[in-house]
Order: structure tokens, then C-alpha cells, then sequence
């Protein structure tokens, strides 16, 4: 699962971290300076790719999931995107009125969805904004939000109450027994973290001068597609 990105929560709120604990200014500078140095990641998102260019704008995530484990081999550059998924606990502690939703869309990876959300990003800093018929981002978004109805419902009949809300599913992750949250990604699978079109845009305007004003999108192989 170490190139996946599964729902997760801390399980030990005793161990829980704090939001934005890798962050710029957290305290974790010298951790942020070694990992971001390193040529292998080539200053992109270990997961979606998105280009950091010289923005300070990404996390460190452990492979294990154990924050005291700093080896190099361990500890990766990755995105808010990708992020948040890992510590859903943590989107609610810090987003409590706007934490987003989960949704259904088995034909997308988490990193594919945080690819295609920068996509959208990257559009809406492009556009003119004037020009009503250009604003796709919040249709866009829209359309995958309505995708949070499969999460609780099949056929019509809901199945699974309020799972599509993140509160709930916080609390689910953290309440099943350890043998059945280590195999969460297959009982899940399909389910994605969604995060609010407020924070997306708010990402947008920081990467408006940053990654996204060089962001080649066809050379973004998540979200290219293939080639005619």
C-alpha cells in the first residue's frame, strides 16, 4: 500500500498529530530540507506529481506510518491533496465546519482525484473571469460531489447512514477492530476524500504563482490520458 493512498486515521489519539505538523514552520524544517532535497522526487508530489517548483507548499509523509520513523526511505514529499486522506482526524480538527465529503468514483485513485482538483485549480487561475462560460470548476465539483450518494446508498435503499460525511467515517476507521482497518483499502475501495471547493481554491491562489504558472497539463501524466 506504500505507493496507495488508503482513508486513514491516528487510531492512538495518544499519538495523534498535530494538523499541519509537517508544514512549513512546524518544527519539522530539518526533516522537510532532507526529503525535498533528494533527487528521486524531483520536487513533486510522491504520489500525484504535482510540481512543487520552489514553493515550500508540501508535507512530509511517512510510508509506514510512523512518525518517529525520519530514515530516508521512509519519509516522502507529498501535497495537501494527497495529504489530508491520510489523517481524516485531522481534516476535522481543522476544517470542523467545511470538512469535505467521501465519495464513490471507482474509476479514479485518490491521486488521480488530487490530479484532476489541481486540474481544475490550474484552470480557474487561467480563465477569464468574465466570462461565465469558463467557470467549470464548480460544475466539475459538483459533479463529483453528487457522487457522495454512493457511499450511503444502493439501488435506492440507504445502506450505509452518513458514511459519506467525514465525521462518520473518522469515527468507523477508528472503532473497527485492527485486523479490519488493515485491510480498509479493499472494503473501501472506490471510496475517495474529497475536500472542499473553498480549500481547492484557496490552493489555487497560493499555486497561481507558484507550480501553476509553468504547469505544463499535457505532460501531467495523471491527468494527459493517453495518447491519440
Amino acid at each position: 500500500m506504500q505507493n496507495e493512498i488508503a482513508l486513514s486515521v491516528t487510531r492512538d489519539v495518544r499519538r495523534s498529530p498535530q494538523p499541519g505538523h509537517t508544514r512549513a514552520g512546524s518544527g519539522a524544517d530539518d526533516l522537510r530540507d532532507r526529503v525535498i532535497r533528494q533527487g528521486r522526487f524531483g520536487r513533486r508530489c510522491y504520489f500525484c506529481h504535482l510540481p512543487f517548483g520552489d514553493s515550500g507548499e508540501f508535507e512530509v509523509h511517512h510510508l509506514d506510518h510512523d512518525h518517529a520513523n525520519e530514515s530516508a526511505d521512509n519519509a516522502v514529499p507529498i501535497c495537501s491533496l494527497c495529504h489530508m486522506p491520510f489523517h481524516l482526524d485531522l481534516v476535522l480538527r481543522e476544517m470542523p465546519n467545511e470538512p469535505g465529503r467521501i465519495i464513490y468514483a471507482p474509476e479514479l485513485s485518490q491521486q488521480r482525484l488530487s490530479s484532476l482538483l489541481y486540474a481544475i485549480g490550474a484552470h480557474s487561475t487561467r480563465v477569464d473571469p468574465t466570462n461565465r462560460s469558463e467557470h467549470v470548476a464548480g460544475q466539475i465539483y459538483e459533479s463529483l460531489l453528487r457522487r457522495a450518494d454512493a457511499v450511503e446508498r444502493v439501488d435506492g435503499r440507504e445502506v450505509r447512514p452518513k458514511l459519506s460525511q467525514v465525521h462518520a467515517m473518522v469515527r468507523l476507521l477508528q472503532d473497527v477492530s485492527a485486523e479490519r482497518y488493515g485491510e480498509r483499502a479493499d472494503w473501501l475501495s472506490g471510496c475517495l476524500y474529497l475536500p472542499p471547493l473553498s480549500m481547492l481554491m484557496q490552493q489555487a491562489e497560493h499555486w497561481r504563482a507558484a507550480g501553476f504558472a509553468t504547469l505544463d497539463l499535457s505532460s501531467w501524466d495523471d491527468i494527459a490520458g493517453p495518447e491519440a
